[in-house]
C-alpha cells in the first residue's frame, strides 16, 4: 500500500508506508511476523524536505491546520 498513512496510538500521523521486504509480499496467504516488515517515511523528513527544498509551505500549513 504505497502512500497509505502510518498511525500511531492516537491517530496521529507519523509516516507514510512506502515498500516492503520481499518476505512480505506473501503477507495475504501467509504472516510470519519474524520475516515481514514494512519500510516507512518519517512524517518529519516529509516536511523538512517539502518546506526545505520544495518552497511548498502552503502545504506544510494545510497539514498542520495553521
Amino acid at each position: 500500500n504505497s502512500g497509505s498513512p502510518l498511525l500511531n496510538a492516537k491517530g496521529e500521523l507519523i509516516g507514510l508506508v512506502f515498500d516492503c521486504n520481499w518476505e512480505s509480499m506473501t503477507r495475504d496467504f501467509n504472516f510470519d511476523q519474524n520475516l515481514h516488515r514494512v519500510i516507512c517515511l518519517d512524517v518529519r523528513y516529509l516536511l523538512f524536505i517539502t518546506e526545505k527544498y520544495a518552497h511548498m509551505n502552503y502545504i506544510i500549513a494545510e497539514i498542520l491546520g495553521k
